[in-house]
């Protein structure tokens, strides 16, 4: 991500020409200082200095905290990163997409939640996705569960993704992990345990039947001290992951709403929403031909087989007025760059297209294409 999107990096490059800015002004203020007293003397209003100074030091804090505040709220930014998956209808899954992170994980969760839990399998199957296309064609919206499956199941992707972004980042050798606190599941809000990918996953290790037979590498890793993070049974596809957040201390994560996360900092407010199937996405069918290997698009009753359907996770930074004052601890408020920029490359389908060189490879294949039909 360009350096432009580094915002936090901005304000702090801000408040450094600012304090040029307001040393300038402390100058000029004292020579209008010195030709109001002149002035004072010339009408004769000393007797009112005192509240003439109340009221111009009202003024100044109140112009400076007005320009602050334009300030803050032109910083405020909305990045929203689009993804896609591919749904196969006849085998009700999505596909593993080479190279392209989340799709990765959203198949690999979706395969650990179903061997543990036999209802979310059960309204999998009962409700597909492609019941989405009927929907559309019989004109009436109607509630499909798979998508409320995909959602939560998108927050689960990211959470995870930024539990290791925040591990990565804080294990620092300048951090003092007095400043920092740790959030899992025994202090976890309890509206997110709600996502059932989150409560499937974190669940300790010891009341899961699943794991009954990892016993030596549980007791291996408590013997040696090293505290058990992730766990997963690859022929069944069972996980088990701590997800821990490590953030800066008196920083609370919840729910916002529905779809919404909410992560409140002293420096400022997160917000991230997840979306599924509200806009197109347009997958050209040499993408799925070449790239994924797919020769027939159509089942035995030439019925639509694969569906490509786009989903988005928008993140809101929304800057508080303290700090635009902070002088210190901005390295424990900057890993919100690394992440949006390991969002991106985690889940937007133009940086995935850029990373496998798509269009050089259609321009190619184009090109081998006419010197076929030359022949």
């Amino acid at each position: 991500m360009k350096n432009n999107n580094h915002i936090l990096s901005q304000l702090i490059n801000l408040k450094e020409i600012y304090k040029d800015i307001i040393i300038t002004s402390i100058i000029i203020a004292i020579g209008v200082n010195i030709l109001t007293e002149g002035i004072l003397q010339f009408f004769d209003l000393e007797k009112y200095n005192f509240l003439l100074i109340v009221i111009g030091i009202i003024l100044s804090l109140g112009v400076i905290i007005f320009y602050a505040y334009k300030k803050m709220k032109s910083i405020n930014s909305s990045i929203e990163f689009k993804g896609f998956i591919i749904y196969d209808k006849l085998s009700n899954t999505i596909l593993n997409i080479p190279r392209y992170d989340i799709s990765g994980d959203m198949c690999k969760y979706l395969k650990g939640a179903f061997a543990e839990n036999k209802k979310l399998k059960e309204i999998w199957d009962t409700h597909p996705i492609s019941t989405i296309e009927e929907s559309m064609e019989d004109g009436d919206e109607i509630y499909i569960e798979s998508k409320d499956i995909i959602i939560e199941l998108l927050e689960y992707c990211v959470l995870d993704r930024l539990s290791t972004e925040l591990q990565d980042y804080f294990r620092k050798p300048n951090m003092n992990f007095e400043k920092l606190e740790k959030i899992e599941r025994k202090n976890i809000s309890k509206d997110l345990l709600s996502n059932r990918f989150i409560n499937i996953f974190t669940e300790e290790i010891e009341n899961r039947e699943a794991f009954k037979d990892s016993k030596d590498e549980i007791e291996y890793n408590e013997k040696n001290g090293n505290e058990l993070f992730y766990l997963e049974i690859f022929d069944s596809g069972e996980i088990y992951n701590k997800m821990q957040l490590i953030f800066p201390k008196n920083t609370k994560i919840k729910r916002n709403g529905n779809n919404n996360l909410q992560i409140d900092t002293k420096k400022y407010l997160i917000g991230i929403e997840f979306d599924f199937n509200s806009t197109g996405v347009i997958i050209d069918n040499e993408f799925e031909k070449y790239y994924l290997n797919i020769q027939n698009c159509f089942d035995e009753n030439l019925d639509l087989r694969y569906y490509e359907y786009g989903f988005c996770v928008k993140v809101n930074i929304e800057y508080k007025l303290s700090t635009y004052f902070s002088k210190n601890k901005w390295k424990y408020y900057l890993w919100i760059e690394n992440f949006i920029e390991d969002l991106e490359k985690y889940i937007s389908i133009d940086n995935f297209m850029n990373e496998i060189n798509w269009r050089s490879v259609r321009t190619i294949l184009q090109c081998y294409k006419n010197i076929k039909e030359d022949k």
